[in-house]
């Protein structure tokens, strides 16, 4: 126990006993908490520390904030976190240097065990490395003494890396505190906007948006042929009363401008000088058939600075508390809370929006720390507040800047958080980070979210062929943020459907088990990543992240294959290799060969880059593979049946279809045409969207 721990002069009879008895961490798993807890918390808000027995372990991923290799590793703004979160192999405790969220081991058995703090509705936990030892503290960040129960910890231990972070989550939400907070992935509905190509003003346009200048690029996208659905309207338009005006650059990644800070909400309406009439125009311009729904950014805290004292929220002014000079936050309350959040979505509400993207929910927790008793219960009061209100008003939310775990518990029913720290475009850098980042994290975080994997230029000539492709398995929201004259055509056609619905995978795309433990930039090791498709396929992508650049060897395996469903959350996760095996279809050079068992297929990639293959399944001698043209070549077929030797596909939308048959007579059709490419690939052509196909024996 911690020597800046202070129990209460009169603790409980359970007090003393539940310290002494720390979990079993050797355990197949368990949760964690303290009943009839009492402590004085420190100066920092903590009221609990505790050394923990781990198994031994060979490999670990620790998952926490500004990191080795982070983009500004210099920046440990705990319990702050930003979208900074980054995984980091490690051999040994003692190598840890931040306080952080969520463990994995490789333990010396063979199995894999995760470690997930808790956050309750009144307390979070987090881990925190020091000298070679890993504690568990508790705390709230607050003022007033801590009574009560105090969850603390979930653990699990599973045969596959999944199978222990799935665990370790439904464990944690069985609590009677957290249960109300967190809901798994797998029970919610994915939106509908997000199933369709979307586009973003934030990296192309910053903070200089207006009524003008979007119509514009709305009048440019609709002139594109490239089939958007959806715009998001980010940060430039909240009004901030007199002296309003635009920033310059952004600071470091993870580092808002200092007079970013200063910056306060004062209305709910966008700013008059740009958007002199509101919202009306721009979303007049919805259609059904071209842009049909539009959203829009919010800062958490009102703005950056929070919200103005001499503000004009009229009656709402009343649930706001002043925490510093000039700056306003909603009251510690639940009721406050509300008032503020359903003022503040409803407006976007009454406006017409049709969903959210909401910033900044990890600096919450700051403008409360050490001023009012209790700080966690007053951010989760506001995570509630935004989140009931976007309920009430059907309005989806997109989570940003949401790393910690009051952000993360806090999400409740939203379906989708970021996942990573933000693109930029044409910095190298940055896209290895974004890419390792965004699928590594969704092992924790994808459990009961979707992963947001950022807008992207198409034209981006750092990174944007990877990107596309990568964006393909996220099997989260795919949105750009080119000017519209700048779209590359050749790049984000094969993400979608003729009418902008996206090709998606089952569920996200996560590293594979030789890639959770490993470095992507020290280590001239691939990560490589796995997704489930429709018709029992899977995408695998591998990637050379090295930095500085190395010439990587990888491989691609039959048994990889085994761990495509380890994101589903049907029921369906353990897939097993078809009997007749797998088909690789090389998706950049659009070749298909047969992967052996036992026989894999050696790859080199000599400096940044992807390789990316789909998996298919053989059967009596034939796979059906999809479209060559998309990135994600099965998804573009509706249904498959087989029937006396004969295939039916439905497909999405007319199209070529490939298909890998080992007869050397090859395939024919009756609607349709076919012609041989290769060896053992056929391609088949249909004018409408059923396709039947016959070997020719």
């Amino acid at each position: 126990m911690s020597d800046a721990l202070s129990p209460l002069t009169a603790p409980p009879p359970a007090l003393i006993p539940a310290l002494r008895l720390a979990p079993d961490l050797h355990s197949a798993g368990g949760l964690w908490s303290l009943p009839d807890f009492a402590a004085l918390p420190d100066r920092h808000g903590v009221v609990m520390s505790l050394l923990l027995d781990l198994p031994a372990f060979s490999r670990a991923c620790y998952f926490a904030p500004f990191q080795k290799h982070a983009i500004n590793p210099a920046l440990d703004l705990w319990p702050e976190a930003y979208n900074q979160c980054h995984p980091l192999a490690v051999r040994s405790i003692a190598d840890l240097g931040r306080k952080g969220f969520f463990l994995l081991l490789q333990t010396t058995e063979g199995d894999y065990a995760a470690f997930l703090p808790l956050t309750g509705n009144r307390s979070m936990s987090w881990f925190r490395p020091e000298e070679g030892r890993l504690y568990l503290e508790s705390g709230h960040y607050g003022t007033e003494p801590w009574v009560g129960d105090l969850p603390l910890l979930s653990w699990a231990r599973g045969a596959t890396p999944y199978e222990a972070c799935r665990q370790v989550w439904q464990s944690a939400a069985a609590h009677p505190d957290i249960s109300p907070l967190v809901t798994m992935r797998g029970r919610k509905m994915f939106p509908a906007m997000f199933e369709y190509l979307g586009w973003c003003s934030w990296e192309e346009c910053k903070w200089d948006i207006s009524e003008k200048r979007l119509l514009e690029i709305i009048d440019a996208i609709e002139s594109s042929d490239t089939p958007v659905r959806w715009t998001l309207f980010d940060d430039g338009h909240i009004d901030e009363g007199p002296g309003a005006q635009d920033s310059g650059p952004a600071g470091q990644e993870g580092e808002v401008p200092v007079h970013q800070s200063e910056r306060k909400l004062d209305r709910l309406t966008p700013r008059q000088d740009k958007f002199p009439r509101g919202w009306s125009q721009l979303l007049a311009r919805r259609a059904v058939d071209k842009i049909r729904w539009m959203g829009v950014w919010l800062n958490f805290n009102g703005y950056w600075g929070g919200i103005r004292t001499d503000n004009h929220l009229g009656a709402i002014d009343e649930h706001l508390l002043q925490i510093a000079s000039g700056v306003k936050v909603p009251r510690p309350a639940e009721e406050s809370a509300r008032a503020f959040y359903d003022a503040f979505v409803g407006e976007q509400a009454s406006a017409g929006f049709d969903f959210l993207k909401v910033d900044n929910q990890a600096g919450n927790i700051t403008f409360y720390q050490g001023r009012t008793a209790n700080a966690v219960e007053a951010t989760l009061h506001n995570h509630k507040g935004l989140h009931d209100a976007a309920g009430r008003h059907k309005l989806p939310v997109i989570n940003c800047m949401a790393h910690n775990p009051l952000g993360v518990f806090g999400a409740g029913a939203s379906e989708v958080t970021r996942c990573s720290e933000d693109y930029k475009k044409g910095d190298l850098w940055r896209a290895k980070h974004h890419l390792s980042n965004s699928f590594a994290n969704m092992l924790w975080l994808g459990q009961t979210m979707w992963g947001d994997h950022d807008m992207f230029h198409s034209s981006d000539t750092a990174a944007g062929d990877v990107m596309a492709r990568s964006k393909a398995i996220s099997a989260g929201p795919v949105y750009l943020s080119d000017h519209p004259d700048n779209f590359v055509k050749d790049r984000i056609a094969p993400l979608c459907l003729r009418d902008g619905r996206l090709l998606r995978p089952l569920a996200p795309a996560v590293p594979l088990p030789d890639s959770i433990f490993i470095d992507s930039y020290d280590e001239a090791k691939p990560l490589r990543v796995i997704a489930p498709l429709p018709h029992g396929c899977a995408a695998v992508a591998i990637y050379n992240l090295t930095d500085p650049e190395q010439t990587v060897r990888a491989h691609l395996a039959a048994d990889d294959y085994l761990h495509a469903g380890a994101m589903l959350q049907d029921g369906s996760r353990e897939w097993r290799v078809p009997a007749e095996g797998l088909v690789a279809y090389n998706v950049k050079t659009r070749q298909a060969l047969r992967l052996e068992p036992g026989k894999p297929l050696e790859l080199l990639l000599p400096g940044f880059g992807d390789e990316f293959f789909v998996l298919c399944p053989v059967v009596d001698g034939i796979a059906v593979i999809g479209r060559p043209d998309k990135y994600l070549p099965p998804c573009a077929i509706s249904t498959i049946s087989r029937n006396s030797g004969t295939i039916s596909c439905r497909l999405c939308e007319a199209a070529q279809i490939l298909f890998y048959c080992e007869s050397q007579t090859g395939l024919r059709t009756k609607n349709g045409s076919v012609r041989q490419l290769a060896s053992n690939l056929w391609s088949c052509t249909v004018d409408g969207d059923r396709l039947s196909v016959t070997s020719s024996n």
